[in-house]
C-alpha cells in the first residue's frame, strides 16, 4: 500500500506509514525531536497509532516519515533495487514543481552528474 495525500489518510494509513519508517530505520526519535520538536514520548505514541485525528503532530510526521521513505536504504547501500528506484523516484518527484522548465532544469542535473561520474572513472 503506498502511502497516501494527508487529505485523503486515514489515521490507521498514517499510523502504518509512520510505523514502517521507523521500522525501516528511515527516521529515529532523536532525528523527528530535532527536525519537527516531537518528544520521544508523544514520537511513541504516534508510532503506536495512538491518535485520533488525522492533524497536529501525526500528520506533519506522517508529511516526514513519506518524504524520508527509502533513506536508510539509500544511506546503508543495500542493494534492493526496487526499493531503492522508488526512493529514488520519489525524491525526483518531490524535488520537481511540475513545470517543463523543472524538468528541463533537472535533467540537466542530472546529466550533469552523469557527465562527473564517467570522468572519475576514467581516471581510475
Amino acid at each position: 500500500m503506498s502511502p497516501k495525500n494527508m487529505s485523503s489518510a486515514t489515521p490507521e494509513e498514517m499510523a502504518e506509514t509512520i510505523r514502517k519508517a521507523w521500522r525501516r530505520r528511515d527516521i529515529s526519535q532523536k532525528q523527528v525531536e530535532r527536525d519537527l520538536g516531537i518528544h520521544q514520548s508523544q514520537f511513541s505514541k504516534l508510532v503506536n497509532g495512538r491518535f485520533k485525528e488525522a492533524n497536529g503532530h501525526a500528520s506533519r510526521l506522517f508529511e516526514y516519515s513519506k518524504r524520508h521513505e527509502g533513506t536508510a536504504q539509500l544511506q546503508s547501500g543495500e542493494t534492493d533495487t526496487e526499493a531503492l528506484r522508488s526512493a529514488l523516484t520519489e525524491r525526483l518527484m518531490r524535488a520537481w514543481d511540475g513545470t517543463d522548465e523543472g524538468a528541463r532544469a533537472l535533467g540537466a542535473i542530472l546529466d550533469g552528474v552523469a557527465r562527473l561520474r564517467a570522468r572519475r572513472s576514467r581516471r581510475t
